[in-house]
């Protein structure tokens, strides 16, 4: 059904907003309880929904680090992306910040800017409970000015 596939979607993609970038949600459906044969009568289909969600391992944002910027200092960066240190980790935001990053660039007139994201993720690591530390992501945007600045 189209309604649950876009519930499905809608869940996942809430879930990795918050961090959980494998999770699993899982939908199925069954005929209504006792009373089905009841509305069934009455011209209504009643069903009952199951809805499974695997949040699995949550991954947070660790560092920011900004390398090679020379023309725009490391706060005008950092303020610019959307990602920041102890948020969640969402792999779109990555595409986001990086043109957050070129559009300060290029608003201040670097025409040829080269901007590499370079995004690690560290080991999980196992507690005492046998739960799991969330992995942290490190960033690292590389930026390469060439061109002039506006005269």
């Amino acid at each position: 059904d189209a309604q649950l596939d876009a519930t499905k979607r809608a869940l996942v993609d809430q879930y990795q907003r918050l961090g959980f970038s494998d999770v699993e949600v899982t939908i199925g459906t069954s005929p209504g309880g006792a009373s089905a044969s009841d509305a069934l009568s009455a011209g209504v289909q009643q069903v009952d929904v199951r809805i499974a969600i695997e949040e699995r391992v949550q991954t947070m944002v660790g560092s920011i680090l900004p390398e090679g910027h020379q023309s725009l200092s490391e706060g005008v960066l950092r303020e610019a992306m959307g990602s920041k240190p102890g948020a969640p980790f969402y792999r779109p935001q990555v595409a986001v910040d990086l043109q957050a990053v070129l559009l300060q660039y290029r608003n201040r007139g670097y025409r040829l800017v080269a901007v590499d994201p370079d995004v690690r993720f560290s080991e999980i690591t196992p507690c005492a409970d046998t739960a799991a530390i969330p992995p942290i992501t490190d960033f690292r945007f590389r930026s390469m000015t060439a061109g002039c600045a506006k005269p």
